[in-house]
């Protein structure tokens, strides 16, 4: 019966919440008019690249919006390196190398590790990982899965959906040192 209530409870504000959000409808705005690459499946990140505490937005498979406020974007310049060509992209965020500013896997037909380099532009570090030339992925992820401080990258491809392949998915492991080795024997990989 408890839970009853709670929900009783929760249901007025519920109803309010509506009205917290407008859609964005100017077409000076650019997170309204631009025009993704075609796919079946794109995938979509809020992240504060600049610290203003306002989330900019990264579209992938490239494309990168800086939040200016009152639902306001800027293009940026596409992160370098990313790659189209997939009916599946998505991407993950999180400081790679301990600098303090944001860094980005994506995962596309050619899936890739871009280091941000503090001014909203991005190097890509794809030869930093092991057995990963032209790898395919549908989406990715970062962890420390080791809780050595060091976040930890996941790239992971649907089975079935292609007549090539397979297309094992991929875990890297980064050490203290920044380097990145390739971990198999998972269910996952």
């Amino acid at each position: 019966m408890k839970y009853v209530f709670l929900i009783l409870l929760l249901f007025p504000w519920c109803l309010k919440a509506q009205g917290l959000f407008t859609k964005v409808t100017d077409t000076g705005n650019p997170v309204v008019t631009f025009i993704n690459t075609a796919a079946t499946y794109k995938g979509v990140v809020w992240i504060d690249l600049d610290h203003d505490n306002l989330p900019d937005l990264f579209a992938s498979q490239r494309f990168l919006f800086h939040n200016d406020g009152n639902g306001n974007f800027t293009q940026l310049a596409n992160v370098s390196g990313a790659t189209t060509g997939q009916g599946a992209a998505g991407s993950s965020w999180g400081d790679i190398d301990n600098d303090g500013h944001p860094d980005c896997i994506t995962a596309s037909l050619i899936s890739g590790l871009h280091h941000n380099n503090g001014d909203n532009t991005f190097t890509p570090m794809t030869t930093s990982l092991p057995d990963f030339t032209d790898y395919s992925a549908w989406d990715c992820a970062l962890a420390d899965a080791d809780n050595n401080g060091r976040l930890d990258l996941t790239y992971v491809h649907a089975n079935g959906f292609h007549t090539t392949g397979p297309f094992p998915c991929r875990f890297y492991l980064q050490g203290t040192d920044g380097v990145f080795n390739k971990v198999t024997g998972h269910a996952f990989t």
